[in-house]
């Protein structure tokens, strides 16, 4: 008897419950939807940063103002960045697509980006941190230094920190 009581009351909880559930995957669904259409450029504004996570208003406003969205929009954008962090790694990738992209549309050949680069390591003030590893055998630690001023993964870096240092 225990047993029956007990599958009506969860039957009738689980209908009661039914309809907040399908709006809980409707709002998920909608999430999903409109972070893809989040200006992610927008949302790196340093005063837009600088008023996150307290001043949620100020930062919509700020969103509001760079995008040209409504302002509940605008509001909703901020309340999702700020409830899921993750969208940090999102925006961190799509700024550097975006920079990545510039550069490739301003450089005529895959040559000219490559010479520019090295010439960027080759400057004072950016590459004597490099060679001074690679002089010292440091090689890892110049590899993530290189990767990270070059923009390439590990792999990449490695390669290019033991052509140099053959080259030394």
């Amino acid at each position: 008897m225990e047993a029956v009581i007990f599958l009506v009351v969860l039957i009738g909880f689980v209908i009661m419950l039914s309809p907040r559930l399908i709006d809980m995957m409707k709002t998920a669904q909608r999430a999903v939807a409109e972070a893809k259409s989040v200006d992610f450029t927008a949302l790196a504004d340093a005063e837009l940063q600088d008023y996150l996570p307290d001043k949620k208003m100020a930062a919509a406003e700020r969103y509001h103002q760079l995008t040209g969205v409504g302002l509940a929009d605008a509001r909703w954008v901020i309340e999702l960045y700020v409830a899921h962090p993750e969208l940090d790694e999102k925006l961190a990738m799509q700024l550097y697509l975006d920079e990545a992209r510039a550069e490739f549309e301003g450089s005529d050949k895959k040559g000219d980006r490559r010479k520019r680069k090295m010439s960027r390591l080759a400057d004072e003030n950016q590459g004597e941190g490099v060679r001074d590893l690679i002089a010292e055998g440091r090689l890892d630690e110049a590899a993530h230094v290189y990767a990270q001023f070059m923009g390439v993964d590990e792999y990449t870096a490695r390669a290019a920190i033991e052509n140099m240092a053959q080259g030394s």
